[in-house]
């Protein structure tokens, strides 16, 4: 497919659209560009695209200059016969879009901002109101920034409502802009970024700088940007005087960033989305920014920063100092809840998925597949299917969810941004047995376009799947473990979940183990039944020194020391306890080893006590549930998993990607074995100091070429969604023929 891309500049294409572009180029597809000639042009062409000069005049109103950009989009339309046109900023928007518009080439913009001559209204204002409708009205989507500009644009009927879809800005990398290491209080640093004018607030800022400074000598404010000629003098004279630093525009604002205390922001400029506060939050930075659009779907008051009226220095001035007075360790954990909201809610991916999902030709016919969970949260099985649904063909399979819960779960915007939607069904809890098949028979009754239910709940999937049988769809059920765990839930569970065998119509498992366990031997050897990988993105787990160096230094984690990793949810089966148990031995016999603990759950407060009881505080390193496990077992230099049971888990497949050697218990599937000298299995018959022993008496180098094994065995997830991806079509079409013959 051959992609047009119309912008006004290169930096912006390149720091914002990269990870789209070089997405589109993964996929074959035959990218161009049209914009200025600028320093970034030579990268842009180095990811592989061809470049076309169009000179932009983007703030001038030169109706001459602006004919002549119509006139030469038209030329590139005519020379290029693009099959779609992806069109950023206002000019390309209107001018690309009303050439994209005759000559009926499908075409997708992105309000990036309305900018200045939409805030009032004013005969510019109803020109660029006409411009739009003309250029827009027969777009193929209309991405739009933030929901003050789509207020305007649906309120003047500038796009059809139905084309016009709201994203998080440009999204932030999350993996560029990491969660950098809080600096100490010995002298606190403030930051601008942005361009110096008047508009951004640089007014405020200055004058807060040159009174803060005057009370609080410890503080630093830098200023990093272009600037507008008529600063050039002030900006001078204040440095002269100590009260700035100006650093002028910088292409790597990262090292800025990670000195820095706090983003200031005071703008009042109509911003679509703010990329310095997305990256900066990114970082784990707090921010002080304005209410303005594009700023206050960022910022929540007292949580990740402050809001400040606009144009108001006294204000700015005070929450400055509130934000001084506060601890290192307050402070601290601002920006912490500001890097979990930019995971949450503005992963740049979200951004790509969208494009992609609109890119993509549509199908005339899609297999609608519905899937069943307890919660869309980064479990084992939830992250396996997000893999899957990151690759697969979404021009002809369509993904929709159920989950057990109302709450917000980790996973839900990403599938939004898919094009998949989420239901909610009541969790069953025995006593509500009858309320619960009553939910799922008025789902069914209002849901009738599904053609397949892929159920990953095992204890109530009998319920599910008979219910969904009598509306006619095909019924999968799938295991992803091989135990109940323990206990009388652990008996009501296994009771309900043996009658999956006579329901469903096909079986998966994540091994040949875990499909025997939950389907019995009979049916994991049939033809019904097939194992499905739980496979992983092998470029995102090889082994890379540099990110292992730089996650390390996030952790605190000194060169001498070695540091262990296990990664999953703390309950029962995953047996933390006895994990810690044996690093503590680990730790008798050699003071230079570190844990590291990734995940959250119902047991996790139990075992961040047991910590604390055999004095490993300062030893154990709790994170959380992360978004980049890949980042942090490259800095891990073992596993272990010492599980009482597990299907197939993906955490070893992860692993053994990044060349780690990893300590199992005897209990888990030999399946995950992908490589004989990599893993290595333990009884839990056996005592933590046998298991100490064994870790520290093995060579733990990196095999840095593990990944070829991982490839090799099947778990990439390109294969994979291959496999998955037959097989949907490979019943659904065995069902459409079923259907013919019985209704001759």
């Amino acid at each position: 497919m051959k992609i047009l891309i119309l912008a006004n500049n290169d930096l912006g294409l390149y720091n914002f659209r990269k990870e789209l572009i070089e997405r589109l180029i993964l996929e074959k597809n035959e990218i161009y560009i049209s914009l200025p000639n600028g320093k970034r042009v030579k990268d842009l062409e180095e990811l592989g695209c061809k470049y076309i000069e169009t000179e932009v005049d983007r703030r001038g109103t030169n109706p001459v200059k602006d004919c002549k950009l119509l006139l030469k989009y038209f030329k590139i339309l005519k020379q290029i016969k693009p099959n779609i046109v992806l069109t950023y900023t206002i000019k390309p928007n209107i001018y690309g879009g009303v050439a994209c518009r005759i000559k009926k080439i499908p075409y997708i913009c992105n309000i990036t901002g309305l900018g200045t001559a939409t805030e009032n209204e004013s005969i510019v204002q109803k020109l660029i109101i006409k411009l739009y409708k003309f250029a827009l009205k027969k777009v193929k989507c209309c991405f739009i920034q933030n929901k003050e500009n789509f207020k305007f644009i649906i309120d003047n009927k500038i796009a059809k409502e139905e084309k016009c879809k709201l994203i998080p800005g440009s999204g932030v990398n999350l993996e560029k802009f990491r969660l950098l290491q809080y600096p100490s209080d010995d002298k606190i640093e403030f930051l601008f970024i942005g361009r110096v004018m008047k508009e951004k607030g640089i007014d405020q800022y200055l004058e807060m700088a040159e009174h803060i400074k005057k009370k609080y000598p410890n503080t630093v404010f830098h200023v990093l940007g272009f600037c507008e000629e008529e600063y050039e003098i002030k900006l001078k004279q204040l440095e002269e005087k100590g009260i700035i630093k100006y650093h002028g525009l910088q292409d790597d604002i990262i090292p800025f960033i990670q000195n820095s205390h706090c983003t200031v922001h005071p703008t009042y400029y109509p911003e679509g989305m703010s990329n310095v506060l997305l990256e900066s939050s990114a970082s784990g930075r707090p921010i002080i920014t304005t209410n303005r659009s594009g700023c206050r779907e960022i910022i929540e008051d007292n949580k990740n920063g402050y809001i400040v009226r606009e144009k108001d220095s006294k204000d700015l001035i005070d929450k400055v100092e509130k934000f001084i007075k506060l601890s290192n360790e307050e402070k601290r954990k601002m920006g912490l809840y500001g890097r979990k909201k930019m995971e949450k809610e503005f992963d740049r991916n979200i951004v790509i998925d969208a494009y992609i999902n609109e890119i993509r030709p549509p199908r005339k016919e899609k297999i609608r597949v519905l899937q069943v969970f307890g919660k869309l949260n980064r479990g084992g099985a939830e992250t396996m299917l997000m893999n899957l649904y990151r690759q697969i063909d979404k021009d002809a399979i369509n993904f929709d969810f159920v989950k057990h819960t109302e709450e917000e779960c980790a996973y839900d915007n990403e599938i939004y941004s898919l094009g998949g939607k989420i239901y909610s069904i009541p969790r069953y809890k025995v006593y509500n047995h009858f309320q619960y098949k009553r939910a799922w028979n008025k789902f069914f009754q209002e849901h009738r376009e599904f053609d397949i239910i892929h159920c990953h709940v095992r204890s109530t999937a009998s319920i599910i799947l008979k219910i969904a049988k009598k509306y006619g769809l095909i019924t999968i059920a799938h295991s992803h473990n091989t135990s109940s765990g323990k206990g009388i839930s652990s008996v009501i569970k296994n009771i309900l979940q043996r009658r999956i065998r006579y329901i469903s119509k096909y079986y998966i498992g994540c091994s040949k183990q875990s499909a025997e366990w939950l389907f019995g031997k009979k049916i994991a050897n049939s033809d019904k039944c097939i194992v499905l990988n739980n496979s992983i993105d092998t470029k995102k787990y090889m082994y890379d020194e540099s990110v292992r160096n730089d996650v390390r230094k996030e952790l605190g984690i000194k060169n001498k020391e070695i540091l262990i990793g296990n990664v999953g949810r703390f309950a029962y089966a995953k047996n933390h306890k006895f994990l810690i148990d044996i690093f503590e031995q680990i730790c008798n016999l050699n003071k230079n080893y570190k844990l590291v603990l990734v995940g959250d759950g119902e047991l996790k407060a139990k075992i961040q006590n047991y910590v604390t009881e055999k004095g490993l505080d300062n030893k154990v390193i709790f994170t959380g549930v992360r978004k980049d496990v890949n980042r942090i077992l490259q800095a891990v230099d073992l596993i272990i998993m010492p599980s009482i049971h597990e299907g197939l888990p993906v955490t070893l497949i992860e692993a053994q990607c990044n060349g780690l050697k990893c300590y199992i218990s005897s209990n888990i599937t030999d399946e995950v074995c992908l490589s004989e000298k990599n893993i290595i299995k333990i009884s839990l018959d056996d005592n933590a100091l046998v298991w100490a022993e064994k870790v520290i008496g093995t060579d733990n180098i990196k095999d840095k070429e593990g990944y070829k094994n991982v490839i090799r065995k099947g778990y990439d997830i390109e294969n994979t969604t291959r496999i998955i991806e037959r097989f949907y079509k490979n019943i659904y079409e065995k069902r459409k023929y079923e259907n013919i013959i019985l209704h001759r």
